[in-house]
């Protein structure tokens, strides 16, 4: 069973921000988010590790032992959308539908922030950005 990969804001890396009642990033800001679990970072820049079951076509967003830059954009109904700095987005692969990748097209995400300022990540379906295998460049799944 996968982990429900749950996520805590760790820095901004312009300016300093104070507790959200509720999950509302500044446009223009670059964040990084820390895994709780692993301490590791999500990162949306680099991909991990090619999934096996996909022939070696397939590789998903991954977990880095580095920071990386995220920027988040409002989407519709208060969900977000998530951009790396070469502004590609992460967004749901069509081919196999529990891969996470990073692409030109935009996917809007489902992101709360329950009051121990833990961030959950989820698809419109409510499948969580999860991990199997824990650790650095390993790839990401809902």
């Amino acid at each position: 069973m996968k982990k429900t990969f749950l996520l805590s804001l760790l820095l901004t890396l312009l300016g300093t921000i104070s507790a959200w009642a509720e999950f509302n990033p500044e446009a223009g800001k670059m964040y990084a988010l820390k895994e709780k679990t692993t301490g590791l970072y999500l990162d949306i820049q680099t991909l991990g590790i090619n999934e096996p079951n996909a022939g070696g076509t397939t590789n998903n967003i991954s977990l880095n032992a580095n920071p990386h830059i995220i920027f988040f954009e409002a989407g519709s109904d208060g969900k977000w959308k998530m951009r790396n700095a070469n502004g590609n987005y992460v967004q749901q692969a069509s081919s196999r539908n529990w891969n996470v990748v990073i692409g030109s097209t935009a996917y809007e995400w489902i992101i709360n922030e329950p009051s121990t300022g833990l961030f959950t990540i989820a698809r419109a379906d409510g499948k969580y950005i999860s991990m199997d295998n824990p650790g650095d460049g390993q790839p990401l799944y809902c």
